[in-house]
């Protein structure tokens, strides 16, 4: 049971706001576990004062600017991480457009029958998309998407009229695929009847090295079980496909990121999960080196180009709370490009240079 008289309520029109009289009662002195907003607010660690705080100055700017309606309300007392998560990013986005002057609307039309979470102004209106980074649980979608494809290709070998040794290892998951088109691509690689070595990659954002080797002898058709080589940066690619769904085609579009991964999300992972890893080339007869990204990013010049940027909130917690900064990867391939500036203590762009490079914009190399 919490005891009210001896909580820090640190600016009480908005947790009366937040939290009407019948639901402190309930959460005060009723069964069951209070939500975890209430215990932030209320709870007797004092160690959380700095974090209450900010949580306070966030809900107050969310109520002073209209943000702060039933739903949001909802969604931050849920018990469920990735509901609650989503909404505080909102809350965290919402107030540093405002800290940075950037007049902002919500509930911008995106799709058909689909609704952003605002609409900024930067030079035009831009629709923007709020998404939380967190760890899932991927083990069951991995086991299935593993498994799919080595139903798939086991059909396929037995539909070959020559014998193969068919390795493949998957790049980047995807919470599905089209059985069908990956049936076609790889038969039209066994009937060509030569060695391959080739990515397969789905609009849902799979990626695939499969490789063949024709074998001459009469044994049965082999297939290794499908190896996986995925980093952290799944999750930051998962983010922007679910918020791709939402973006308009006829204009600007800013997808905003805020990670709750476990462990440190930085400008390498972004640009990894945006760009595609990053590969080196030797050429063994002039030693001759090269350097290329591996087509395994969510920007690329055939897909997603409905997104003009995508933002990643760089949270640094400290005693004080936390402090914010905006990092713009911009899309070199948008239909609808949106400007980039140099960069500032509170906003930096990752875009191209007039040399063709992706730059910090406020990088002084030549």
């Amino acid at each position: 049971m919490i005891d009210m008289a001896q909580q820090p309520v640190l600016l009480g029109p908005v947790t009366n706001f937040v939290y009407s009289p019948v639901i402190k009662r309930e959460q005060g002195r009723g069964p069951g576990d209070p939500d975890l907003l209430w215990s932030l607010l209320f709870g007797a660690h004092h160690e959380l004062d700095a974090y209450r705080t900010e949580l306070e100055a966030l809900l107050v700017h969310a109520k002073d600017t209209d943000l702060l309606s039933d739903e949001l309300i909802s969604r931050l007392r849920s018990r469920n991480p990735v509901t609650r998560c989503g909404a505080r990013a909102q809350l965290e986005v919402a107030s540093l457009f405002s800290e940075l002057s950037i007049p902002w609307t919500q509930d911008p039309q995106g799709r058909p029958g689909r609704i952003g979470d605002f609409e900024i102004s930067i030079d035009r209106p831009i629709f923007t998309e709020v998404k939380a980074i967190f760890d899932r649980d991927d083990g069951v979608i991995r086991e299935f998407i593993s498994t799919k494809l080595w139903m798939l290709t086991e059909r396929a070998l037995n539909q070959s009229e020559s014998c193969w040794l068919v390795t493949s290892r998957i790049r980047t998951f995807a919470m599905n695929f089209d059985g069908q088109h990956f049936s076609r691509w790889i038969r039209r690689r066994l009937a060509k009847g030569v060695p391959f070595e080739e990515e397969y990659s789905s609009s849902t954002g799979l990626l695939v090295l499969v490789s063949g080797n024709p074998r001459d002898d009469e044994s049965a058709h082999l297939q290794s079980p499908p190896a996986t080589d995925v980093s952290a940066h799944i999750y930051i690619r998962q983010s922007c496909e679910k918020a791709y769904e939402q973006l308009p085609d006829d204009r600007p579009t800013l997808v905003v990121l805020r990670s709750f991964l476990s462990v440190r999300c930085g400008e390498y992972d972004m640009i990894n999960a945006l760009y595609g890893q990053r590969q080196l080339s030797i050429n063994l007869r002039t030693h001759e080196r090269s350097e290329a990204r591996a087509p395994d990013g969510f920007i690329s010049p055939t897909r997603h180009r409905r997104v003009s940027a995508v933002a990643h909130l760089d949270v640094r917690g400290g005693e004080r709370g936390h402090t914010y900064r905006l990092d713009f990867y911009h899309n070199p391939f948008a239909r609808h490009p949106i400007p980039s500036e140099r960069g500032t203590a509170l906003v930096r762009h990752f875009a191209p240079h007039p040399d063709g490079f992706l730059r910090w914009t406020d990088d002084p190399t030549p």
